[in-house]
């Protein structure tokens, strides 16, 4: 046989031996082999690719490197990796797509793979993601959509400054949202011994004996989940009793004048002046009725009557000939009653 024979069986023999080594994972006894070696050795494993270095927010970026000379099975990873990304492990694909809170430059990413033995790695980069118009104008005229067409809610009602210990508390306060949103309530400086809903907004609860003395300032806001609108502030006093109410000083009037067919000699007019404090002093924040009493006895008022707290005179008719004695007494909304006031008289002739 030739040399030249020689050299093109050599080639032959050759070609389906490199072939076979390119395609199948390499076998640990012929990854070990001398001619492997010197084959990695001569043509090491590499890894290529120009990954952009800029994207739009609200854009998908995707980039997958480039294996050359693959010897056997690999594994990719990544270091420095944005938190919008994802990475693929099997072969080095980064991709994602980062919103436009998340622009910003994200530098020294690597991506490296490894053969179990080498490892190489492309160039580290940066990626930057820059602002996208589009997406600002939408932000834009959302929030301002919302700017214009949205009422805050309205919130009111008074709620009582005092308790008395052992006594329920309990006040709600009125809202309501022209745009008709869900609302939800919150309060600040809350007394420990009460408790809050945030769907109704009602503060409430029982406070003990030990728990005497003033909260406060107490806010309780209410918001549609664009504006909030706030209560005025407010105290709560705990009472370790409650004081007497300060009876209101009565006058009986002579008759006045009354539209035909009520007898004019048949009545009595009372008036008197609302009372403003409590037997201690404190203001009277709670009034809830009066109560008046008359009879023909000064000893003896056996005959009584509500009047709305509102009211300051009030007239007796359709009295008999006789001598009526008056006395008005003040009713505080825990039912509390002030003793009598200074009685008064009128004949009825």
């Amino acid at each position: 046989m030739s040399s030249t024979n020689q050299a093109r069986f050599s080639l032959r023999l050759l070609a389906p031996l490199l072939a076979l080594s390119c395609c199948l994972p390499a076998a640990p006894a012929l990854a070990q082999s001398p001619f492997m070696l010197a084959m990695m050795q001569k043509y090491p494993m590499r890894i290529a690719g120009a990954p952009a270095s800029a994207i739009m927010a609200g854009s998908a970026y995707r980039f997958t490197p480039t294996l050359l000379q693959q010897w056997s099975a690999v594994t990719f990873s990544i270091s420095n990796k944005p938190a919008w990304a994802s990475f693929n492990i099997v072969n080095g694909t980064l991709s994602g797509t980062p919103s436009q809170n998340q622009q910003g430059s994200y530098g020294n990413i690597v991506i490296a793979v490894s053969d179990g033995r080498n490892t190489v790695a492309l160039p580290a980069f940066t990626l930057t993601v820059n602002a996208n118009p589009a997406l600002q104008l939408t932000a834009l005229t959302a929030t301002t959509s919302a700017a214009v067409f949205n009422a805050p809610p309205v919130i009111s009602g008074s709620p009582a400054a005092s308790v008395v210990a052992q006594a329920t508390y309990s006040f709600k306060p009125t809202a309501s949202d022209a745009n008709n949103d869900v609302l939800q309530f919150a309060v600040t400086g809350k007394p420990d011994w009460a408790s809050f809903n945030a769907n109704t907004g009602e503060l409430s609860g029982r406070p003990g004996t030990m728990q005497t003395g003033t909260v406060g300032p107490i806010i309780i806001s209410v918001s549609d989940g664009n504006s909030v609108t706030r209560l005025t502030p407010f105290s709560i006093t705990v009472l370790a009793s409650a004081p007497a109410v300060q009876a209101p000083p009565v006058v009986v009037t002579k008759a006045q004048p009354e539209p035909a067919p009520v007898p004019k000699a048949n009545v009595a007019a009372l008036t008197w002046t609302p009372p403003t404090q409590n037997n201690d002093g404190s203001p009277l924040d709670n009034l809830a009725s009066y109560r008046l009493y008359y009879g023909t006895s000064a000893s003896q008022l056996s005959t009584v009557i509500t009047i709305d707290k509102g009211q300051t005179a009030y007239t007796v008719s359709d009295l008999k000939p006789a001598t009526y004695y008056f006395a008005l007494s003040a009713v505080n909304a825990t039912g509390l009653e002030s003793a009598l006031s200074d009685v008064r008289s009128k004949s009825i002739q």
